[in-house]
């Protein structure tokens, strides 16, 4: 699929797409080993002008769902995957529709969680712990007390689990294990 879009956006949805690389090639590899089955979930478009052979012009034509749904160890999973060059990343860069489904999935039982690049690591913050903290900066009137409009590399560790070059399987030991 080739997509146009304008240059700002375009270097907006670029700015996670080695992370998503990253993650792509990690689930092959889970798929492959019977770990997990999980999917890309990309936001839905709408086709505005075919352009031959498989390409098109297209928009989106809705805010998208987390970026990765599936299964590990015949439970659900919910992630969306988040990169920031600082060692800080702000909640800002988490839209609220995101979060509204974040929390569905988990109300239905999967394990959700955000997946955080940092330039200390990489982090699984599991929703349980940081939805609640993302929806206390979100609901706060007017600017956001010091300290709670965004994630450090020393909360990163506090509320998740650092990554190892393995992956984020396992950093979540209870979904790695057999069901």
């Amino acid at each position: 699929m080739n997509v146009t879009r304008g240059s700002a956006s375009a270097s907006l949805a670029n700015r996670g797409a080695g992370l998503e690389r990253f993650l792509d090639e990690l689930h092959a590899t889970y798929l492959a080993r019977g770990q997990a089955c999980v999917f890309r979930t990309p936001p839905p478009v709408r086709i505005l002008k075919p352009q031959g052979k498989g390409t098109f012009l297209a928009v989106h034509a809705a805010s998208g769902p987390p970026d990765y749904t599936g299964f590990a160890a015949g439970k659900g999973v919910c992630f969306d995957a988040k990169e920031c060059a600082d060692t800080r990343w702000n909640f800002g860069h988490l839209p609220v529709h995101q979060a509204v489904a974040l929390d569905a999935a988990q109300g239905q039982g999967a394990f959700c969680f955000l997946y955080l690049r940092l330039a200390g690591g990489d982090f699984v913050l599991p929703w349980a712990t940081l939805g609640p903290r993302w929806h206390a900066w979100d609901t706060a009137p007017g600017r956001a007390p010091a300290g709670t409009a965004s994630i450090t590399v020393g909360d990163a560790i506090a509320l998740g689990t650092k990554v190892t070059g393995k992956g984020w399987l396992t950093a979540l030991p209870h979904l790695s294990e057999s069901p």
